[in-house]
C-alpha cells in the first residue's frame, strides 16, 4: 500500500521580528508559504520506501527518506537546516563585520546581522545477515556559517608609563565543518549479544585567529589586537560490549572503551609586534586518551533475592 499526506499553507508574520525567527525563519513581515510532506509505500516481499518532511519552504527545513527491504538491508538520506538570528541592528566601528582581519573604517560604524546558520546532511544504511549480524555505518557532515560575537580586552597608551585596556565586544567569523562517523557491528541471539562501535569526530575552522585595529578615538595609536578562535580538532572512539545470560537468571554485561583526542594548531604569537620574542614551542600537540571498563554481574536466584556487582575503571591520560 502507498499512503500520501501533503500539507500546504500560507502564514503571515505582521510585523518584523528578527529574534521571532531565530529558529523558524520566520523573521520578515510578509507571507510565507508553510509545506509538510509524510508518504510512504511497503511492498509484499519487504521493500519500503518513506518520507517526511518539515518547514519546506522555510529556513527551518527539515527532509528524511528512508527505503530498502526490511531485514535485509535499509538505508536513509537527511537533510537539516536551522537558523539562529540573534540580532539585525548591531554596529560596530570595524568596516568588514564577518571578516577574521578587522579595520577600523573612517569613523562611521558599520551595520551588520549576528546570525549563524547551520546545514546537516547525513547518509547510512542497515545490512542485515541470516545469523544475527547486523552492520550500520552513518556519516554525517554539518556546516555553520554567519557572523557571531566574542568578547576581548583592547589597550591603548594613554601615557609614556601606562597603558589603560577595556573590553569590547567584536564581530566574529563563523565558518565551521564538522564530520562525524558511525560505523557499528552487532549480533544478538537468545543468550549472547556484542557490539564493535567506532566513532570518530572531526571539526575544521576556516579561521584560525581574529585580528582588529585597537580602538580609542581618543587616542589612537595604530596598534592591534589579536586572539585564537576555536582550533580544529578530532576525536576517535573504540568501543566494545557484551551481554550474556548465565544460568539461575543471572546476566552479565561489559563495556570497554578507549577513545583519543588530538588538537595541534598552532599557537598565538606574544604579541602581534614582531619583535617581540619567539614562543618556546609552536602548538600544543595535544593528545588525550580516554579508557573506560565496566563490568556488571547481575542475578536473581531466588523471588526475593537479587545480588548485583559492578566495577568500574577510568583512565585519562593527557
Amino acid at each position: 500500500p502507498t499512503h500520501r499526506q501533503v500539507e500546504l499553507g500560507v502564514g503571515y508574520v505582521t510585523d518584523d521580528a528578527y529574534r521571532f525567527g531565530r529558529y523558524t525563519g520566520l523573521e520578515d513581515e510578509g507571507v510565507y508559504l508553510l509545506g509538510d510532506i509524510t508518504a510512504h509505500r511497503y511492498g509484499e516481499e519487504g521493500g519500503f520506501w518513506q518520507a517526511r518532511g518539515t518547514n519546506l519552504e522555510l529556513d527551518s527545513r527539515y527532509l528524511r527518506l528512508d527505503f530498502g527491504y526490511q531485514g535485509r538491508h535499509e538505508y536513509f538520506l537527511e537533510y537539516d537546516q536551522l537558523p539562529n538570528y540573534y540580532s539585525d541592528s548591531v554596529s560596530t566601528p570595524y568596516r568588514n563585520p564577518g571578516d577574521s582581519s578587522l579595520t577600523l573604517g573612517n569613523g562611521r560604524l558599520t551595520s551588520f546581522e549576528l546570525e549563524t546558520e547551520r546545514k546537516r546532511l547525513g547518509l547510512g544504511g542497515r545490512l542485515f545477515t541470516r545469523n544475527n549480524w547486523v552492520f550500520d555505518v552513518a556519516y554525517n557532515h554539518e556546516t555553520k556559517e554567519g557572523t557571531g560575537k566574542s568578547g576581548s580586552a583592547m589597550a591603548y597608551s594613554a601615557t609614556q608609563v601606562a597603558r589603560n585596556a577595556y573590553s569590547a565586544l567584536l564581530p566574529e567569523p563563523v565558518d565551521y565543518q564538522t564530520d562525524r562517523l558511525d560505523i557499528s557491528l552487532k549480533y544478538a541471539q537468545e543468550q549472547l549479544q556484542f557490539q564493535l562501535a567506532y566513532h570518530m569526530s572531526l571539526f575544521d575552522n576556516d579561521h584560525q585567529s581574529l585580528g582588529w585595529d585597537d580602538y580609542n578615538p581618543a587616542a589612537p595609536d595604530g596598534s592591534r589586537g589579536s586572539l585564537a578562535l576555536a582550533p580544529d580538532n578530532e576525536f576517535h572512539q573504540l568501543t566494545a560490549s557484551l551481554g550474556y545470560q548465565l544460568p539461575y537468571k543471572t546476566r552479565f554485561t561489559g563495556v570497554l572503551s578507549t577513545g583519543l583526542m588530538n588538537q595541534d594548531q598552532h599557537y598565538q604569537p606574544y604579541s602581534v609586534n614582531q619583535t617581540v620574542g619567539e614562543l618556546p614551542r609552536k602548538d600544543l600537540n595535544g593528545e588525550v586518551w580516554l579508557n573506560t571498563v565496566q563490568l556488571k554481574l547481575a542475578s536473581r536466584p531466588l523471588p526475593k533475592l537479587r545480588l548485583s556487582a559492578g566495577y568500574t575503571y577510568n583512565e585519562h591520560d593527557n
